[in-house]
């Protein structure tokens, strides 16, 4: 299977959740998407430039002091990169969650942990700004600073790389051979 054989059978099953997929299929779709993203990335680039972003120093009323402080260009795939993830975004899903199935797991089991890191965050952002005050204008304005303390932060940055590794082991992990509650081996059917 090439790389644009897998992008194709992951547009068509971009709503399917049921089944399986194979290892091959999986990963050559996250090729497709990641060739796609730098593509669109040089090709925004060249035709629009990179972002500037120029810093200054401030007095207190926010006006610019001085000579800028730092210029940084940033490249990005602009609204075609955007469009392209958004695309993409669905198939990407449906082709991990049948992954999962290939091997015999759960579809859902890799996105629980990242569920349960936007809860925790979330509550923490609701902790701190109570719930009257979690829609104020000053927590839209990013003026909220969570009291996160190092370790806490350090615990949840360490359990979040094992996790990102225990999802890459699971999706590396090869097929079941056989039929499994999920369906057939799909490297022994015709698609």
């Amino acid at each position: 299977m090439t790389m644009l054989e897998a992008a194709k059978i992951c547009f068509r099953k971009g709503f399917t959740f049921s089944g399986r997929a194979t290892r091959s299929e999986f990963w050559k779709f996250i090729l497709f998407i990641l060739l796609g993203s730098i593509a669109l990335i040089i090709l925004n680039s060249a035709i629009f430039g990179p972002t500037i972003t120029v810093s200054y120093n401030v007095d207190s009323l926010g006006n610019p002091i001085g000579d800028p402080i730092a210029i940084r260009k940033q490249y990005s795939g602009g609204i075609f990169g955007t469009i392209f993830l958004l695309i993409c975004a669905l198939p990407w899903i449906t082709a991990g969650w049948r992954r999962m199935h290939d091997m015999g797991k759960p579809g859902y089991l890799p996105y629980l942990p990242l569920l349960g890191w936007w809860l925790i965050m979330f509550l923490i952002l609701l902790a701190h700004t109570g719930v009257s005050g979690f829609f104020s204008e000053y927590a839209q304005q990013g003026h909220v600073q969570v009291p996160v303390s190092g370790y806490l932060a350090g615990a949840m940055i360490v359990a979040f790389i094992i996790v990102l590794i225990l999802n890459i082991h699971w999706l590396a992990t090869p097929s079941e051979p056989t039929t499994n509650k999920y369906g057939p081996n799909p490297s022994e059917v015709i698609q």
